[in-house]
């Protein structure tokens, strides 16, 4: 439920970026080159701990046919402080694009006796411009907990056309504010399309209401693609209404909910392998491992 909340307002997000991509702009000259980003979000420790424990003593219930409290066998802080709930890979490169997305999350295994386990979903797609598209997933996470889910993944191809001769024009960031994001900077999209709000600390009611707010790359916030622009994202991060103890949203529903996704691998202008977009290199993604218990993931 919480990513499909999560990938919901997110999936907005990038239809605003789009159409904020859309509008006139003042005609500027863009240095557009392969770009690569990749994002790793990591969840709320203390709530993540409180959903494992709780998932082990119902697994451990319904194998023993009797109330289970005992303590459950929790990883170390030190592990959950580096797991990557969230992974996202982006790439660009002229009329090709791809992103591969990983998202994760620790739970007890009814097919090993509940052995905590982490549990991992992808999604991958590739595009080249006005021509062609091949998208795929794995078996998605909340399907795992039946325990007779098999691990599966499926892809699919379709042709595309463009409906413009060229994107529409770059992105006027003039006098906005940008932040550090790892060797690059970005511009808060809320400062994008609310602009009053670029000199106060504190976010609009407007922005609050979207849930998620995606940081742009400052010197290309929107890569021109085929007849459309799409968003080059540095930093993800949920906004207050969606906080682990907002009102609006129960603790135990956003033990894994990421509060913000970082960049830990970012470059402008570095040669792409080309079998990135290609086939064969998404359905290697797709084909990695669902299941991994948690012994074998440290």
């Amino acid at each position: 439920m919480q990513t499909l909340a999560r990938t919901s307002a997110l999936a907005a997000l990038l239809m605003l970026a789009a159409a904020l991509g859309a509008c006139d702009a003042p005609a500027q000259t863009e240095r557009v080159g392969p770009i690569r980003v990749v994002r790793v979000g990591r969840p709320d420790i203390a709530a993540m701990k409180e959903v494992i424990s709780g998932m082990w003593a119902l697994c451990k219930s319904g194998k023993e046919h009797r109330i289970v409290n005992g303590p459950a066998p929790l990883p170390s802080d030190a592990y959950l402080a580096e797991f990557r709930a969230e992974e996202s890979e982006d790439l660009f490169d002229g009329k090709q694009k791809a992103s591969y997305h990983t998202s994760r999350t620790i739970s007890p295994d009814i097919r090993r006796n509940c052995e905590l386990t982490v549990f991992t979903e992808r999604v991958a797609s590739i595009e080249h411009a006005c021509r062609h598209y091949i998208g795929g997933s794995t078996t998605p996470i909340i399907d795992f907990f039946d325990n007779d889910t098999p691990a599966t993944h499926e892809v699919n191809e379709e042709e595309l056309e463009c409906l413009n001769d060229r994107p529409a024009p770059p992105d006027d960031v003039a006098g906005l504010p940008s932040e550090s994001a790892g060797n690059a900077r970005c511009i808060w999209q809320s400062k994008m399309l609310f602009p009053e709000s670029a000199v106060s600390r504190s976010s609009s009611s407007e922005e609050k209401d979207r849930g998620v707010d995606i940081c742009l790359y400052e010197r290309l916030p929107t890569y021109p693609f085929g007849d459309g622009r799409y968003p080059v994202i540095l930093k993800i991060r949920q906004l207050d209404r969606l906080a682990v103890n907002g009102p609006r949203i129960p603790k135990f529903l956003m033990a894994h909910l990421v509060l913000k996704d970082d960049p830990i691998a970012f470059s402008d202008g570095d040669p792409i392998p080309p079998q990135r977009f290609t086939r064969a290199a998404l359905e290697s993604f797709l084909k990695q491992p669902t299941r991994t218990p948690i012994e074998s993931a440290r």
